[in-house]
């Protein structure tokens, strides 16, 4: 539904449309909160915003720039003050035209003639000619794209001084030029002459009125009088004139703001109506720039045991990384899927010769370690955490798609490791032992939970687990911040040192350890390990089986 179809779908209801005056996104935003129907884009508003008369000083464009400010701020259909319409008819034709491309609602024109002077100015309030009017009204229903979109007429007859017959008899010419709503007008104190012109007027169209200068009357009580939509005009910008003048002589009386602070809204409302707090969680999701400088390592040094059905698949006899996968290697695949969730900075780390690599984005670490940890720890030296940012470490045998990658990039804990409670259904069939994951507090068994990108503390990691016991699968990911990155490289060099040639972990020494067992061992040191929770969306390349369901996999995308 678009606005105009929302505004008349609303005018239809039983209850009278209560509608409020604003000139910015922010008091249509306010204005929404409190529970109006609609929001008038009064032109005094926005002209008294601007610092100028209402008098027609601001043209079409600055009107409908405010409008449209608006318009996007909301979800409630904004009605445009268009004054008389900028002009003739072909004035008419563009305004409309234009208005109603911006997703305005409704326009209301008045019979005055151009440049007008607000109605409530004494003075000069003259009327234009019926007939040219009408004329307008025409031009402008010829020129809207849509049935829905609304044309009210606004009779200033009364303003002038012309008398009741002429406020009737231009409003019945207006009903019959087509416009969808007639808006009586009146400056009186008393709402007697707009009562008289409901009663006369008998519902004949629906008709708009502004109580401004007779408050005495509930919007029930107009509604019940023959009214239909009731717009409070300039309601808003009065109050805020009278709250910023008593505030800021209050603040250059005291000298300072100490007298006032209490009274203002806090700085967390402020953030609410500008939509920060949305705009924060829009970034974490789609942010690609300004982020947090992230560094990608793929350690291809555990590929030394590629089965031989997938070696003979391998371009140039390299690692698992560069193995075809519907026509791009693998770790291109992982290369579009960290660029799309905003890491670019990816490097492929092992003993692999750069003509075995073409893909010019790729950087390449010569690693000739022998365990995956010491081509992990190497990857680690040659390409640091960046300042402020987070080294990233992706298994080489992983095929995945951008949610994952954006999973593990956006992960804010020092060290965070991402994983999967699908693993039971994975295994199945399956000779190969799973690093699995055991967390502290262990995950909601039901299965039916609204968050499945949860964190844990991860209390043990690695194969030893009991697939009984464990909770979660270790994905192959590991993310480190500049803080964590610090510790894992401060404990490497130290048990490097200190535990050479002793067991470690699972394995038979520190020489043998798997990234896993150096994960463990942190834990068991007092190192915090964070699990980021993630609902499948990745599989793992490890035999040949593996790789037919991966190409069956792409084969369908």
């Amino acid at each position: 539904m678009n606005k105009s179809s929302q505004l008349r779908a609303t005018l239809s209801g039983e209850r009278p449309v209560q509608v409020i005056g604003a000139h910015n996104g922010l008091g249509a935003r306010i204005a929404e909160d409190a529970g109006f129907d609609a929001v008038w884009a009064s032109g005094l508003e926005i002209s008294t915003a601007a610092g100028v008369p209402d008098a027609n000083i601001l043209t079409m464009t600055q009107l409908l720039d405010a409008a449209q400010q608006m318009h996007h701020a909301t979800r409630l259909p904004v009605i445009c003050d268009c004054d008389t319409g900028f002009g003739n008819s072909n004035n008419v034709i563009h305004m409309v035209k234009r208005y109603e491309a911006a997703g305005i609602a409704a326009v209301c024109m008045e019979d005055k003639l151009f440049p007008k002077v607000n109605s409530f100015v004494p003075g000069r309030q003259d009327l234009a000619p019926m007939a040219e009017f009408v004329g307008k009204l025409m031009a402008a229903k010829h020129a809207q794209a849509s049935d829905d979109f609304f044309v009210i007429a606004r009779v200033e007859a009364l303003i002038a001084g012309w008398g009741m017959q002429e406020a009737l008899k231009r409003a019945e010419a207006y009903r019959k030029a087509g416009a969808d709503a007639i808006l009586i007008h009146s400056k009186q104190r008393t709402p007697d002459e707009i009562l008289a012109f409901l009663k006369q007027w008998d519902h004949r169209s629906p008709v708009v009125v502004v109580p401004t200068t007779y408050p005495q009357l509930t919007a029930s009580e107009l509604k019940a009088a023959g009214a239909d939509i009731v717009i409070y005009a300039n309601h808003g910008l009065r109050a805020g004139i009278g709250a910023m003048q008593q505030t800021f002589a209050e603040i250059i009386e005291a000298e300072g703001a100490m007298t006032v602070v209490d009274e203002l809204a806090p700085m967390t409302e402020v953030f609410r109506l500008q939509g920060m707090l949305r705009m924060k969680e829009q970034e974490k999701e789609f942010l690609r720039t300004g982020a947090k400088p992230v560094r990608i390592l793929v350690p291809a040094g555990g590929d030394i045991d590629l089965p031989a059905d997938l070696a003979e698949i391998v371009d140039a006899g390299g690692p698992r990384a560069l193995l075809d996968l519907y026509g791009k290697p693998l770790i291109e695949r992982q290369m579009d899927a960290f660029a799309l969730a905003g890491a670019q900075d990816i490097s492929l780390v092992g003993p692999i010769a750069p003509a075995q690599v073409t893909l010019g984005n790729l950087g390449l670490v010569d690693s000739r370690a022998e365990s995956l940890l010491g081509t992990v720890h190497a990857g680690l030296t040659a390409r640091p955490c960046p300042a402020g940012g987070a080294v990233i470490i992706c298994y080489s045998d992983i095929l995945f798609g951008e949610p994952v990658a954006r999973r593990i990039v956006n992960c804010d804990a020092d060290i965070g490791v991402l994983v999967d409670r699908s693993f039971s259904e994975s295994d199945r069939g399956r000779t190969k032992a799973l690093d699995y994951v055991f967390t502290d507090p262990a995950p909601d068994e039901s299965g039916r939970v609204l968050d499945t990108t949860r964190s844990y503390a991860v209390q043990h990691i690695g194969k030893q687990i009991d697939p009984r016991e464990a909770h979660f699968e270790f994905i192959g990911m590991l993310s480190l911040s500049e803080v964590g990155y610090a510790t894992v490289m401060q404990r490497y060099a130290t048990w490097s040192r200190e535990r050479a040639g002793q067991p470690f972990g699972n394995a038979a020494s520190f020489e043998q350890a798997t990234l896993t067992d150096f994960l463990q061992e942190l834990i068991d040191a007092g190192e915090s390990v964070v699990a980021l929770e993630q609902d499948r969306g990745w599989m793992e390349i490890h035999d040949f089986d593996d790789y037919k369901a991966a190409i069956a996999q792409l084969s369908r995308e």
